[in-house]
């Protein structure tokens, strides 16, 4: 048995969270979910992206001719072709839920859904009309196809949650069916593909493998992303005797003899803290402290000291100790972190520090904060110990150890802040989500990337306003609004044309209107679609 494996790696250049893939003509075409609301279709090379054109999200298939699709699945399924050209080719609204497409060897396709609680099976032709519908037996819920020539092959699990295969004919009769002898409510088979005596199963929604399963001996083989330090698994291919796996970014050609002999390796799972999260909430709060704690001490340190002459003339209080001064730094401390919680506490605000976080090169303004930790734990010693050296010790102490964590998380965000996504603000409002996606529907229409946004207000509308949401969005839009404010009246237009597409189109259009919506009183807003030229 082998204990390592030996493989051959390709990294996708510049892709985002690539989903699907094929290899065809010493190129890789495949389907890229740049965010929440697009994706897109990339023909790649070694060297990066030799061409790609942006379409709806949604779950992404190419099949072996090269032929790109898109299905979105709400009530129904609306299954989208697209052209070589960057168009729609052809689209049709399936009845029910359906989630994985296959090619067949008379070049139909099939399509694998839910209707009515039933799995069920249509077949459409080239032009994506219907021909037929199979509702398979023996199947609760199927989840993946494999088409072989005149057989349907689909996997799922039955009503006791076990998964099996089942073999079909074009009419629906069942021919064979296989127990894999696995049960888990958490898995689902997102893909299966034929080998030899082996069916190779990518289970997915929980611990992710790629299984070989015997169907002649019954006999299973795993294998884990980590085995090949990554992740996740999302697609695999086969070509003659090479697995191709698609995990995260890169792709993975590997012999499936090599797979058969190779000992897997068991990972014990520890304990995993997502740093990047708090990495920017510690900075965000380092930031308002920064500003808040010269506040205080603008305000505190006058309050304190007239306290002070308070009690001393009006009580004759002679003998009140220098200690009290200690005092000074801690209110300050205390007051400083209320306010700087209650400003993160609003989502809004957070999301605006984070944004500044990430546009930003320079994180010199956080530097105050292990100096007053160690400053203030300094003053709380001494009072308690009256201990000068001690306290001093105390001080340096805590000073580099919050030193050290800046260090460290300014460090992460550097090294992660390109795969970093923040999000951004957004409506509940159904009418409004509907309105912002009839307008985006018009800007592809147009093949345009500006907006003309229009914003009336009961008073005199504030600029600031609008730029402040640009400095904040600079990391996103990369560019400037143009602002031309008339009383009462502001017109904005906002390109997207150079924006990081990690960023859909829909959420920053809505998180410009909820940041206008949030800051001022807004009667009505216009939005206007212009000319790619304009």
């Amino acid at each position: 048995m082998r204990s390592t494996l030996n493989y051959k790696t390709i990294k996708l250049q510049d892709a985002i969270v690539p989903q699907v893939f094929i290899k065809k003509d010493e190129n890789i075409i495949y389907y890229d979910r740049i965010n929440s609301d697009e994706g897109r279709f990339c023909i790649s090379s070694l060297d990066g992206i030799l061409n790609s054109f942006e379409v709806l999200a949604g779950q992404g298939m190419i099949t072996y001719d090269g032929d790109m699709y898109v299905s979105k699945a709400r009530d129904n399924t609306v299954l989208i072709k697209y052209s070589k050209y960057q168009k729609i080719e052809k689209s049709i609204e399936l009845e029910g839920i359906f989630f994985d497409f296959k090619q067949s060897y008379f070049n139909e396709l099939i399509c694998l859904g839910n209707l009515n609680g039933k799995t069920v099976v249509k077949i459409l032709n080239n032009d994506l009309e219907q021909l037929r519908t199979i509702y398979p037996k023996d199947i609760f819920f199927g989840c993946s196809l494999y088409i072989e020539k005149e057989y349907i092959y689909i996997a799922g699990f039955d009503i006791h949650n076990d998964f099996i295969i089942i073999k079909t004919n074009y009419i629906g009769a069942v021919l064979e069916k296989w127990n894999i002898g696995l049960s888990d409510n958490k898995k689902i088979i997102s893909k299966m593909q034929k080998y030899k005596d082996y069916f190779i199963l990518l289970f997915t929604n929980g611990n992710e493998s790629l299984m070989f399963f015997n169907y002649k001996d019954n006999s299973i083989k795993e294998i884990f992303p980590f085995d090949f330090n990554v992740e996740s698994f999302s697609d695999f291919n086969i070509e003659k005797d090479t697995l191709s796996i698609l995990g995260e970014k890169y792709i993975f050609d590997i012999s499936i003899i090599e797979i058969l002999e190779y000992k897997s390796r068991r990972r014990i799972r520890g304990f995993k803290i997502d740093g990047d999260i708090y990495s920017y909430v510690y900075v965000a709060f380092c930031r308002i402290f920064s500003k808040n704690i010269i506040l205080c001490i603008k305000y505190a340190t006058p309050l304190l000291f007239l306290t002070y002459l308070f009690f001393l003339l009006k009580f004759d209080i002679l003998r009140l100790k220098i200690d009290y001064i200690f005092y000074l730094p801690i209110i300050v401390f205390i007051s400083s972190i209320i306010l700087s919680f209650k400003y993160l506490i609003i989502k809004q605000n957070r999301i605006e520090q984070f944004l500044y976080i990430k546009h930003q090169k320079d994180f010199k303004c956080i530097n105050i904060f292990p100096f007053y930790m160690g400053f203030t734990a300094a003053c709380i010693i001494q009072l308690i110990n009256k201990n000068f050296l001690y306290s001093s010790v105390l001080g340096v102490f805590v000073f580099l150890l919050f030193f050290l964590i800046n260090k460290s998380v300014i460090n992460h965000i550097q090294n992660e802040n390109n795969s970093i996504i923040i999000e951004l603000l957004k409506f509940e409002d159904f009418y409004i989500k509907e309105y912002i996606d009839e307008v985006l529907k018009r800007l592809r229409e147009k093949n345009s990337e500006k907006l003309l946004i229009e914003f009336v207000t009961d008073n005199n509308a504030n600029k600031s306003v609008l730029l402040r949401w640009q400095n904040s969005r600079k990391s996103i839009i990369k560019t400037d609004i143009k602002i031309l404010d008339n009383s009462n009246k502001i017109e904005t237009i906002l390109d997207f044309s150079k924006r990081d597409i990690k960023y859909s189109r829909f959420s920053i259009l809505m998180d410009y209107l909820c940041y206008i919506k949030n800051q001022t009183k807004v009667k009505e807003i216009e939005i206007e679609v212009l000319d790619k030229d304009s």
